[in-house]
């Protein structure tokens, strides 16, 4: 029998027919179906853009500070819209840095803030219009500022004049570099948030607010560059505030501009005039006081004025032993925030290291005698465990607590104090407030932390009434520079042009071998 009659015919198969349309009308709804989502996400993406900082330290993170400045009433009742013009070229190495920087403050300010980039060379005709309006020549590349408003000021707004509320920020002040051991200048980080969040809030405020500086009480170092004063007077500058020094023996009063007062490692104690100076200008209403003692130095009357409001500088060195050594560098937390205490508003429970001599602050907070007067003192940095304070510092030997004669904890080492009652709304506005530290060593530039500089900065906006803007500042970014030897470069390459794609590439046979089968 013939081979072709020995084995059966096959039966057209007509159920695979009937599988396939249903297979087709699937693969047509699911294409719909995923171009449906594509255009829904770029939808709700450009409707509601969000980011995500993923990064450790989340450096690409904008500061409490920066978020609340663009939420805070200074931009909200702004009219017209205050507006950055970034004149900015292209081919500028940290463009798009700067690009997504400012996107992310018109974001966050619900787009009460205008930005506008424009490339100087590319369009020479909008730079030539900016340069008429603004009166300025562009030789760098730059950022321009304008808070304007429409109209004369209303009652109780800043009356700073016009020009005061632009500013002209350089885009080579926001780059950090230093010089290497041959000499030549390379980019190590950036500090564009800092310096564009200050110049933002010093063009909404005009006119910077006065911050006297009693110089002829106090002993700062203000010689040469990143000195104590230096640092000092640019932390302050940064929340638009000027420290100007006064010389209280020139003077019959403190000025009736001083936004606040400063006493700086006071060496000179005050005489019964310059006593009765200071104290005719804490009876006025709103005034500030920003008292950093050197423990080196007791002066009696400005110790008996603070003793007066609840705050009583020992004399004594906050310290303790560890294997069989002295220590002085003392750990410290900010305390934990009553109603009052908006200082520590986001650094409370956080920890802090104070190098330098430090003496304890005796704070009577809740104290009967004081809350009848409407005085309140508020304990802000309580000292951590392990440390007393010891009356008996200038001995060489080790020290060893003493309970008859040492302060044992809890201790302080710095203290807020309000003069009046902040709790109802009409006497708010009336009431005075008090800052005391007892130590300036942590102004050195070899002892400085972030969180005292943050501590400085909310102190200074609470004391001048400006809560809204108390947080965590701005972060430098630091950029570091990996340095490999040349196997390690050629190894790098290799995985970046073979290994990688041809892990890749056998994934893809892996996967369409699998499908096919």
């Amino acid at each position: 029998m013939p081979e072709s009659e020995s084995r059966p015919s096959r039966a057209p198969r007509r159920g695979g027919d009937q599988r396939r349309l249903p297979l087709a009308v699937l693969a047509v709804t699911q294409l719909l179906c995923a171009v449906i989502a594509v255009i829904s996400l770029n939808y709700l993406a450009a409707a509601h853009p969000r980011t995500w900082d993923l990064s450790r330290d989340r450096g690409f993170t904008l500061s409490p500070q920066t978020r609340r400045l663009l939420q805070s009433g200074l931009l909200r009742e702004r009219s017209p819209r205050p507006r950055i013009i970034a004149a900015v070229r292209k081919s500028f190495p940290h463009y798009a840095r700067l690009h997504a920087l400012l996107g992310e403050y018109r974001r966050l300010s619900d787009g009460r803030l205008e930005v506008e980039f424009v490339d100087p060379i590319r369009n020479p005709d909008r730079t030539l219009e900016i340069a008429d309006a603004y009166d300025h020549v562009f030789t760098e590349d730059i950022m321009i500022i304008d808070a304007r408003r429409a109209g004369p000021p209303a009652s109780g707004q800043d009356a700073s004049p016009p020009d005061a509320h632009v500013r002209f920020l350089p885009v080579s002040r926001l780059l950090v570099h230093r010089s290497d051991a041959r000499g030549r200048r390379r980019l190590i980080g950036f500090q564009d948030e800092d310096y564009l969040t200050s110049s933002l809030l010093s063009a909404l405020e005009g006119q910077s607010r006065a911050f006297y500086f009693l110089a002829d009480k106090s002993q700062i170092q203000d010689a040469g560059e990143d000195t104590p004063w230096s640092f000092l007077a640019e932390t302050l500058r940064g929340q638009n505030v000027a420290l100007t020094p006064l010389r209280l023996s020139d003077v019959d009063a403190i000025p009736a501009d001083a936004q606040g007062v400063a006493l700086v490692a006071p060496r000179y104690d005050l005489d019964p005039r310059e006593e009765a100076i200071l104290r005719d200008y804490w009876d006025r209403p709103r005034s500030a006081l920003l008292v950093l003692l050197d423990p080196a130095h007791r002066p009696r009357r400005i110790h008996a004025f603070l003793r007066e409001h609840g705050v009583t500088p020992r004399d004594d060195r906050i310290l303790s032993v560890q294997d069989g050594r002295r220590r002085s560098n003392v750990r410290a937390v900010f305390t934990h925030g009553a109603q009052l205490n908006r200082i520590n508003r986001d650094l409370s429970g956080m920890s802090t290291v104070f190098e330098g001599g430090t003496s304890s602050l005796g704070v009577r907070e809740a104290s009967d005698d004081l809350v009848t007067r409407g005085i309140f003192p508020i304990a802000l940095l309580e000292v951590g465990e392990g440390f007393w304070g010891e009356t008996r510092y200038a001995a060489e030997e080790v020290p060893v607590f003493n309970p008859r004669e040492d302060f044992p904890p809890p201790l302080f080492l710095a203290a807020g104090v309000i003069k009046g009652n902040e709790r109802i709304d009409r006497l708010a506005a009336r009431s005075s407030r008090l800052v005391v530290l007892s130590n300036v060593a942590f102004l050195d530039r070899d002892n400085r932390h972030v969180e005292q500089l943050d501590f400085v900065r909310n102190a200074a906006n609470w004391l001048i009434g400006r809560e809204e803007l108390i947080g965590i500042g701005p972060r430098p970014i630091r950029k570091y520079k990996l340095n490999l030897v040349p196997a390690q470069v050629e190894f790098v390459n290799r995985l970046n042009l073979v290994f990688l794609p041809a892990a890749l590439l056998l994934a893809g046979l892996m996967v369409w071998n699998a499908r096919r089968s």
